[in-house]
């Protein structure tokens, strides 16, 4: 699914008080970014409540990430410490994929082991 980009959403908003209209909405969309196929009213509709309710249409929490300076530095301890922790139960209250996020890009190490399970012999 293709998001509304933010010049779609304020159209949305901004055609929908105008009229009232679902219909109308989506026949202006259709004029008006022809490229695209125009939302469904479950979409103008979460679009213009979200807009009421918080005074903007565009998505919330998005950018937030696990990746900050502090909790850098735990699962640089936690790592230190124990060097064969485990990603998964790692005791440090951050979860295990941002856990292993920190150590893959920040910190530049390799959490996955490969496991030799058999001796290969060559004729």
């Amino acid at each position: 699914m293709v998001q509304l980009t933010i010049e779609q959403r304020v159209f949305l908003v901004t055609r929908y008080e105008e009229t009232r209209s679902f219909v109308d909405v989506q026949e202006s969309f259709r004029v008006q970014f022809p490229e695209r196929q125009p939302p469904t009213k479950r979409a103008i509709w979460y679009n213009v409540r979200k807009h009421a309710e918080h005074g903007t249409s565009l998505n919330r929490n998005k950018g937030h990430s696990g990746r900050s300076a502090e909790n850098i530095q735990v699962v640089r301890e936690a790592i230190q410490a124990n060097p064969r922790i485990s990603t998964r139960r790692n005791d440090t209250g951050i979860p295990h994929a941002t856990f292993n996020r920190i150590a893959r890009l920040d910190l530049h190490l390799h959490p996955y082991h490969v496991h030799v399970h058999h001796q290969h012999h060559y004729h």
